[in-house]
């Protein structure tokens, strides 16, 4: 049973479906189990052939479907949170959904002192309702949706759908009144206000949720991971910083994490041979990006291999049977949140420089 279930974790972890975390409760949970019972039952030999093997069994199952399911729900909220953190994203891009929001309070605080309203500003409402079905309330409908689902922030995300419901009530007795010419009662453009207000603080209690779980503070994750590869080299590792430690980018921190881990174990690896090892790593920030510079004294990249080396399976050491997913999982991961990373120098024998520019939030 216990080689049994190494083998099952072993596929998982090597397919990606599983963290290396997860042998521990796959295998060791189950084998302690085996054990407490061999000691507890010693030399009863009915329930060492039977009970034991049985209840072994069983309680080892449960333990592969509890960990499984677990991390099918972690998987499942991270992709929603994910695909919530892009809509979020699209939704803020050039404030174009809060425009319409901010109109429809504009509207809402100007209409209701006119006894009539002129066709031209009827016009502009009615273009503004229309805009709003269009590009906004499907964008605000599916925020609501995803963060239901994932149960991020579940008090806010219920009182915007509720709230949204009845800002498409509200509008739609605007259109009804403007088409038959009928004046529009006071107590709908002040429902109007304090809803639209309602779905504004709504969305950004979310987004906060949303941008908290996929944000890292880079220097902080940079000085841990260069703390730790300084205790097990024998040369220098140096790190300057000319931004402040509360700087936050768009990335999840293990991912962030294992980005720069890569970068410093390809570091390491490409100085076997050298004779003067150092790894130096700079810091600073723009107006958008957080960079990060890591240079090395290694063998040196082939310029016509610069954007090669982030393909996938493709790697320049002598095994090729290892490696080639490093680069590539680390320009992905970069992409998806805003971010880069490239070979800006590098020299045969001269050591290489990657860039690394994280988003800013």
């Amino acid at each position: 049973i216990i080689i049994l279930l190494i083998i099952v974790s072993k596929i998982f972890i090597s397919k990606n479906w599983l963290g290396s975390n997860y042998l521990r409760h796959l295998v060791f949970i189950p084998l302690f189990f085996y054990v407490f019972l061999s000691v507890i039952l010693w030399q009863q030999n009915v329930l060492l052939d039977v009970i034991v093997p049985v209840c072994t069994l069983i309680f080892s199952f449960v333990a592969v479907f509890i960990t499984l399911k677990q991390r099918a729900a972690s998987v499942e909220k991270e992709r929603i949170a994910e695909e919530l953190l892009t809509i979020i994203k699209a939704f803020d891009h050039g404030s174009w959904a809060s425009s319409y929001l901010n109109q429809f309070q504009l509207f809402a605080t100007n209409l209701p002192t006119k006894k009539t309203i002129s066709t031209k500003v009827e016009h502009q409402l009615m273009e503004t309702i229309s805009g709003f079905y269009e590009q906004v309330y499907g964008a605000i409908k599916k925020i609501d949706e995803l963060a239901v689902e994932a149960a991020i922030e579940p008090d806010h995300a219920t009182e915007l759908g509720r709230q949204l419901l009845y800002l498409s009530d509200n509008l739609n007795k605007i259109k009804i009144n403007l088409n038959i010419k009928k004046a529009i009662h006071p107590d709908i453009w002040s429902n109007i206000f304090r809803l639209v207000d309602g779905i504004k603080i709504n969305i950004k209690a979310i987004k906060f949720v949303v941008f908290r779980y996929f944000t890292s503070e880079p220097n902080v994750i940079l000085e841990r991971i260069v703390l730790r590869f300084k205790e097990k080299v024998n040369y220098p590792i140096t790190f300057f910083s000319a931004t402040e430690n509360n700087s936050l980018v768009s990335i999840k921190p293990s991912a962030l994490s294992a980005i720069l881990d890569n970068l410093l174990s390809n570091a390491n690896r490409a100085m076997l041979s050298a004779k003067n090892k150092k790894i130096i790593i700079q810091t600073h920030a723009t107006d958008q990006y957080f960079i990060i510079a890591c240079s090395d004294a290694g063998k040196g990249i082939p310029k016509n291999l610069w954007e090669k080396i982030f393909d996938l399976n493709f790697s320049t050491k002598p095994d090729k049977n290892s490696g080639g997913f490093g680069l590539y999982y680390s320009r992905n991961s970069l992409e998806k949140y805003g971010g880069s990373i490239e070979v800006v120098k590098s020299g045969i024998n001269k050591g290489t420089t990657f860039l690394v520019k994280l988003r800013l939030l």
